[in-house]
């Protein structure tokens, strides 16, 4: 469709000298939103039903439900330009994390494993409402190295992604589009179901530099692959609450990195195995990838311990003849060199970091999904 058609008195704005007409992302909006299970029903930046979260715990409850980590927006469009104009729900700040990562947005363009970044909004410091020029073909588009996503598509068409921040909420957010441009779905995802992916910060994406470079965003463009993150720092306690939660969630694949967040080894004893036999009873069949935690030389005695436990989950479901199970060793995770480079503060990921980890998942991520899953 037209942009005329979404809005017949639309009139052009000006940023940085480029007429565009700004769309809000909402529920009937023409973009594809995704991370979102619940958008459908209830038109929220949630990650979580807004109905669910006086039971959940109150980190979740308070602030992190609403932060979008994993949260995208896909279309296709000849646009010229492309601009975003947020509110935000909180301006974040966390001073071990760059401020592109905790409130900003990346766009990337192309389909699947040949999307190329583009750019990344710099929002300033305390501030909860931005606008940022994200695309402009006449400066970015003119490179000496031609992208994978130009030319167009058969169409005519360009394919962009916008990744959400990792660490803020957004309360509203506009997509700014040259006028007369055309907005159409865009490609169809390799699997019909999204994988889940649920953990502690590291899951949330501290600290990668910007949305895109969390593990599971790298993983989600590599396997052109809906993603839902639930990731929810310090508070990833595998209550039953939050079971009920993922549970009704279709997916094709549950990444389980159930282990930091736990608050001792006992706890952890207590719940990571019955938190598994509740999905189980209720998706018998759906694959389950089992994780450690990926800063192994920290804390060697306490991650040795918790890792035995999460391995013994995996080992009693093969026992039990659960062919649909899977284990990544987060030893391994950071690779045999440079480990030093690996991690912010000996336990968050840098862009590095991450890269480590997605190189590690996605053998196993790639059986599992081989293994039931059926790309259309």
């Amino acid at each position: 469709m037209r942009l005329e058609e979404l809005d017949k008195n639309f009139a052009s704005e000006t940023l940085d000298g480029l007429p565009l007409h700004f769309v809000e992302v909402k529920r009937g909006c023409p973009f594809e939103v995704c991370g979102l299970p619940f958008w459908e029903q209830e038109g929220e930046f949630c990650r979580v039903p807004v109905r669910s979260l006086p039971q959940l715990n109150e980190g979740i409850r308070t602030s992190l439900a609403w932060h979008t980590s994993g949260v995208k927006l896909r279309f296709r469009s000849d646009t010229r330009a492309l601009a975003i104009r947020v509110k935000l729900r909180y301006a974040s700040y966390l001073p071990h994390m760059a401020r592109t990562g905790v409130s900003g947005f990346d766009l990337y363009m192309g389909q699947g494993p040949a999307q190329e970044f583009v750019a990344v909004a710099r929002p300033a410091q305390d501030t909860r409402d931005y606008s940022f020029v994200l695309f402009n073909w006449e400066t970015s588009g003119r490179l000496a190295k031609r992208p994978k996503w130009d030319p167009l598509d058969q169409d005519g068409l360009r394919e962009f992604t916008l990744n959400f921040p990792l660490y803020d909420g957004v309360e509203k957010v506009e997509i700014g589009l040259m006028p007369g441009s055309r907005i159409d779905a865009p490609a169809p995802f390799a699997f019909p179901k999204p994988i889940l992916f649920y953990g502690s910060s590291i899951t949330q994406g501290a600290c990668a530099t910007r949305p895109g470079n969390a593990y599971f965003q790298i993983l989600g463009r590599r396997l052109h692959a809906n993603i839902i993150g639930y990731g929810f720092s310090g508070c990833c306690r595998a209550e039953p609450e939050m079971l009920d939660v993922i549970s009704s969630i279709p997916i094709s694949v549950l990444v389980y990195d159930y282990d930091h967040n736990a608050p001792s080894v006992e706890y952890l004893q207590k719940t990571h195995q019955a938190f598994f036999h509740g999905f189980r009873k209720r998706h018998p069949d759906t694959p389950v990838v089992f994780m450690t935690r990926p800063d192994a030389d920290r804390v060697p005695d306490d991650t040795e311990a918790r890792r035995n436990i999460v391995l013994k989950t995996f080992l009693d479901a093969r026992t039990d003849g659960d062919s649909h199970v899977y284990f990544v060793d987060g030893k391994l995770f950071m690779g045999t060199y440079d480990r030093d480079v690996s991690t912010t503060d000996g336990c968050h990921p840098t862009d590095v970091g991450f890269l480590h980890m997605a190189d590690a998942v996605e053998h196993e991520l790639r059986r599992a999904l081989a293994e039931r899953v059926h790309p259309i």
